[in-house]
């Protein structure tokens, strides 16, 4: 009795865990993330849906939030341009923006874009979209040669969280361009292979 007992507690276990793959299981498959940035407007990815007998449909819009009020749209085009990635096919997606609001909000910024069975519509997969906001929207003045380098201090105030800025901290900002090339550049007085650094302290508030 025991043994027969063990062997349904078995054969359950074996059906849950089928049922279960059948569920998760998403015949079409798509990388977990694409970047942009304030120098890279347009980023494509691949779905693969050979494997799968039902179209993917792929939305024509998305939008990041920095969480502070400013948002960038992101249009999604496919090549097809018909919305959807037909089975038995791959196919390029492009993520791309025209315009971004301005002050936008350092740090890294995300938005999910699903993609979904167009019978099984309980079938989805999400590709993040990353936004990276960092100082300078063309670096330094689009320059190969040039690397800049930013970084804020909380010289003074209530934390030591340098990205929290309230009224009355002393922020310290120092800024480093290193010239890599032959020529002297226009910014300030960099001399040829040399390197300048700028440092500045104010009160927020």
């Amino acid at each position: 009795m025991k043994t027969k007992f063990l062997s349904v507690i078995l054969l359950i276990a074996i059906l849950v865990t089928i049922i279960a793959s059948m569920v998760a299981a998403v015949n079409f498959t798509a990388p977990a993330t694409v970047d942009l940035s304030k120098t890279v407007s347009s980023a494509t990815f691949e779905v693969d849906n050979t494997l799968n007998s039902n179209d993917v449909t792929v939305p024509s819009s998305l939008s990041i939030s920095d969480g502070f009020g400013k948002t960038i749209a992101l249009t999604v085009s496919d090549a097809t341009s018909t919305g959807k990635v037909e089975k038995g096919t791959k196919e390029v997606i492009t993520v791309s923006y025209t315009t971004l609001p301005t002050e936008l909000a350092l740090g890294t910024h995300s938005a999910k874009l699903t993609l979904t069975d167009a019978v099984v519509t309980t079938d989805k997969l999400d590709v993040t979209v990353d936004f990276e906001s960092s100082f300078c929207e063309f670096g330094c003045t689009e320059d190969p040669d040039l690397d800049l380098d930013v970084k804020i201090d909380n010289v003074r105030g209530f934390g030591e969280e340098d990205e929290e800025w309230y009224p009355l901290y002393e922020i310290e900002v120092e800024v480093t361009v290193d010239n890599k090339g032959d020529d002297t550049k226009s910014i300030g007085s960099i001399s040829s292979q040399g390197s300048q650094r700028s440092r500045s302290s104010s009160q927020s508030g």
